[in-house]
């Protein structure tokens, strides 16, 4: 068996890392609302963490959020050898909209980001059964 953990990174419990083949770092940004939850030196801890597989997943709302991780990540240190997911908010009117804007966004540099973002291993992952059901709750 493999063990995935995700987590929003708040919190550091000694040795549970260790108990996981792959650590996903969610973190949220102001446009989820609870941009308060985000802890520089939490992070830093997993992120130092070695042996298992690690990405960091961000919930992108805005192009303000876009411009927020760049910074934050950047305040991290954060390399190329810790991929990023951004995940456009699959919620509104229209929830592939928003992810087809960071598709044409990173698509307009040559498949990279501007800034910060430019520098790491940076992919897209859309919320599909928010596309898929268009938005509508409880599917």
């Amino acid at each position: 068996h493999r063990l995935q953990l995700e987590t929003n990174a708040t919190v550091w419990l000694d040795g549970v890392p260790g108990l996981f083949d792959h650590l996903t770092l969610s973190p949220k940004l102001p446009g989820s609302g609870e941009g308060r939850s985000w802890n520089d030196e939490v992070l830093r801890k997993y992120l130092s963490f070695r042996g298992p597989v690690m990405e960091l997943k961000l919930v992108i709302a805005s192009p303000e959020d876009l411009e927020e991780a760049g910074r934050r990540l950047e305040t991290l240190g954060l390399g190329p050898e810790t991929p990023v997911v951004l995940q456009p908010n699959g919620l509104g009117s229209d929830p592939s909209g928003f992810g087809r804007w960071m598709a044409e966004e990173a698509a307009c540099r040559g498949g990279a980001f501007a800034g910060p973002l430019g520098k790491l291993d940076v992919r897209i992952l859309g919320q599909w059964q928010r596309i898929y059901w268009a938005g509508e709750r409880g599917r």
